[in-house]
């Protein structure tokens, strides 16, 4: 019984958790919840979406800044694209990391 408790306890636990992005390359875009203010939902992907874009990476290079929003564009409506540009991107290579919502 008591191991029980503990798997309950941590599937609990993942419900309130998110994605807090640094570089993106550890966020698939669908299936994880990273974007605050859409918690506990991912963003949802548009009719026609670019399949080879699968993870936040692809979605948030600031080196490429001009070719972003095209790219959102491309993939999401424009409320999704608005929470996703308002995430702060760092210039350093930080690694992507689970937090409590």
């Amino acid at each position: 019984m008591g191991w029980q408790s503990l798997l309950s306890g941590r599937e609990l636990l993942s419900l309130s958790l998110r994605w807090h992005v640094g570089d993106g390359s550890s966020i698939f875009y669908k299936e994880n919840v990273w974007i605050s203010s859409l918690f506990p939902c991912a963003p949802r992907p548009i009719q026609g979406h670019n399949p080879k874009v699968t993870r936040v990476c692809q979605l948030l290079n600031p080196r490429h800044i001009f070719g972003i929003y095209a790219l959102l564009r491309e993939n999401f409506n424009q409320q999704d694209i608005q929470h996703i540009l308002s995430i702060p991107v760092s210039m350093f290579l930080m690694e992507d990391f689970l937090a409590w919502h």
